[in-house]
């Protein structure tokens, strides 16, 4: 929880420096990287999946229309808000436990968590998932920025075992992008 905390306390600095420049850009999806490991047996190759955490789109409404659509869509996806801040146009849910869906969505298309035994480890094992989504008015006052950042780990239901670290592949972002144009425009 502390380490989610510091992470979004970090994107926030960044999100200050960044609100008045720069075209949005969305997530960049899960990246492979593979460390080759020598032991007194041999090579070994351990696989990993990492990714950008934060994404941001543009939306054509004002940033309180847009924000008003968020709390709907937290609550759309079956997501309790733990943070909820009007001044700065955020809201969160900070670890929230998920289990094979979020919203009516297999886990698999939000997040890359690996595979066990053939199946996508973010459909069988318990997730716990941190969220955070702000709204950054442009300058014309007519347009916002949503950011998301996301964040999960995994681990196997019943087990006592290891967290594995999940990536986001960009699809809960560009779900909460879709779900908040749906309601601003209508």
């Amino acid at each position: 929880m502390r380490k989610a905390r510091l992470v979004w306390m970090a994107w926030c600095g960044v999100l200050a420096g960044c609100a008045s420049g720069g075209g949005p850009a969305p997530a960049s999806g899960p990246r492979e990287v593979t460390t080759s490991v020598e032991t007194s047996v041999g090579t070994v190759d351990l696989r990993s999946v990492r990714s950008d955490p934060t994404a941001s789109f543009s939306i054509a409404a004002p940033p309180d229309r847009v924000w008003r659509a968020l709390s709907t869509v937290y609550t759309d996806l079956k997501l309790t808000a733990t943070t909820l801040d009007t001044q700065a146009r955020r809201i969160g849910a900070e670890n929230a436990r998920v289990r094979r869906q979020l919203g009516g969505t297999r886990m698999s298309k939000y997040l890359s968590c690996g595979e066990r035994m053939g199946n996508p480890v973010a459909e069988t094992d318990d997730i716990s998932l941190t969220l955070f989504t702000q709204v950054v008015p442009a300058a014309d006052g007519q347009t916002s920025t949503l950011r998301t950042l996301v964040e999960a780990t995994a681990k196997q239901t019943g087990s006592g075992g290891a967290l594995i670290n999940c990536a986001t592949t960009g699809g809960l972002e560009a779900r909460i992008v879709e779900m908040v144009r749906a309601q601003t425009t209508s």
